[in-house]
């Protein structure tokens, strides 16, 4: 599932298997084409804010 994953867009950057998931960075346009992806059970969002330095 990890290599189809990948050929949908995501860019794994870490890998938890004892739990069953997965962490990565993906286009937003591309979240469809990894829920299609076959023994995904859901795709959560986390966004990263940066505040520039002052």
């Amino acid at each position: 599932m990890v290599e189809a994953l990948r050929r949908a867009g995501l860019t794994v950057t870490g890998e938890q298997p004892t739990v069953g998931t997965l962490s990565g960075t993906v286009a937003e346009d591309r979240i469809p084409a990894l829920a299609a992806v076959d023994g995904v059970r859901a795709v959560d969002r986390e966004q990263m804010n940066r505040i520039p330095p002052s």
